[in-house]
């Protein structure tokens, strides 16, 4: 209750510079960018944001931050970035004819954006539900609390979620976005995702981390482990405890490979569910400071291991294989998240396994050449991706330009 009370007043102490901000002159070269709450630099927003200071000159791209160190590190690379609520934040938001962010309006300066054009990148193709499709997530509207959000939320417009465009991969997934944002599919364009081109790239980032491994343990092979999360964080993530640590190293040495475990950004840093380890251990936990976003690791991949997640749909891209591990989709389907169609529909192009000695004996099988899925995950591919190129922030900057009639 007292979480709500302070949001409230901070809600009402914001609101004149809500109205000032629709007396300010917006300029059509001004974009702010911003990504996970103001917490991140990463995702969609951080490659298109890079892409237009690259290709852009007329185009003055701004990246706001809640964290003191992103912004400084921002700078340091010769970009401009500043705090999301401090004054500059402000006024810049203000100034700006374009909005862009990859989770919500408070991943920038939804006070100052009021009358500027705002693109939803969103991160990933929904396979689970999302936005005001997740039920989980809603509060009720019969309940007090709804009730009282209907009364106020009016009051406070700046609180609501107002997207002009919102991008996705393919045709496939424009009703989903429509209905989980609450446009119409009209206002759904499909680009292909920013943070995409890296997988098309022909000169891709090189990750001396993972480059090193590989290299002490003379590794020919990277399967990477790379779930999706549980209740937003709130619960603890227990699945990687269930396989037998002995069997899946074991497997790795035979194949001569690398087991690389990527949690959501939801679960970084959560110190219980890492496995037990040794000295011969080829199964290794990514922090968050080593690979900060997951798609340029997808290049270094040869088997990707997940479960409901999204990244599936982009690891589709370089058609390789897949190997599933719902091993709670019972679970998770009946207290965390539904999904847009039933999971054994959707096609995923790969082994669904009961549990860790089948993902890693399904894991062997692929990577002794038994590959059983190629028809499928081209299919799959054709059906996710409307693009297999490098070209998504190209078309999502002429769709902003388009936008701010630039």
């Amino acid at each position: 209750m007292y979480r709500k009370i302070r949001s409230f007043t901070i809600n009402v102490l914001l609101l004149p510079f809500y109205w000032i901000s629709f007396l300010i002159p917006r300029k059509k070269n001004i974009w702010v960018f911003g990504a996970w709450f103001g917490h991140s630099y990463m995702d969609n927003s951080k490659w298109l944001f890079e892409s237009v200071c690259q290709r852009e000159p007329r185009i003055r791209a701004i990246w706001l931050t809640r964290n003191r160190e992103i912004m400084n590190s921002i700078r340091q690379i010769g970009l401009e970035a500043y705090m999301i609520n401090s004054w500059k934040g402000y006024w810049l938001s203000c100034r700006a004819g374009l909005a862009v962010s990859s989770c919500g309006n408070t991943d920038i300066n939804r006070i100052g954006i009021s009358r500027a054009q705002k693109l939803q990148l969103w991160h990933g193709s929904p396979m689970k539900k999302i936005g005001k499709d997740d039920k989980f997530t809603q509060t009720d509207p019969l309940s007090i609390l709804g009730i009282l959000r209907k009364i106020w939320r009016p009051f406070f417009p700046f609180a609501l979620e107002r997207w002009d465009v919102v991008i996705t991969a393919s045709e496939f997934f424009k009703e989903f976005m429509a209905s989980a944002f609450g446009i119409r599919p009209a206002k759904v364009k499909v680009t292909g995702y920013p943070r995409n081109d890296v997988l098309r790239n022909s000169d891709p980032p090189s990750i001396s981390f993972i480059e090193d491994l590989k290299k002490a343990y003379n590794a020919k092979n990277v399967i990477l482990y790379a779930p999706t999360h549980r209740q937003e964080g709130r619960d603890s993530f227990n699945l990687i405890n269930t396989f037998d640590f002995a069997f899946v190293n074991k497997v790795l040495s035979e194949t001569n490979s690398l087991l690389l475990i990527k949690m959501h950004y939801y679960h970084q840093g959560q110190q219980d569910a890492k496995p037990q380890s040794n000295a011969s251990s080829r199964i290794f936990w990514l922090s968050k400071d080593e690979i900060p976003e997951i798609n340029p690791l997808l290049n270094y991949t040869d088997i990707l291991i997940t479960d409901y997640s999204s990244v599936y749909f982009d690891y589709l891209i370089l058609d390789r294989p897949v190997v599933f591990a719902p091993f709670d989709l019972e679970d998770y389907l009946a207290g965390d998240r539904e999904m847009y169609d039933d999971y054994r529909n959707f096609t995923t192009a790969g082994p669904k396994c009961r549990d860790w000695d089948e993902v890693m004996e399904k894991c062997r099988e692929i990577l002794n050449g038994n590959d059983k899925y190629k028809d499928e995950r081209k299919l799959a591919q054709q059906k996710y991706n409307s693009f297999i190129d490098a070209n998504n922030c190209a078309r999502v900057i002429e769709l902003a330009k388009n936008m701010v009639k630039l």
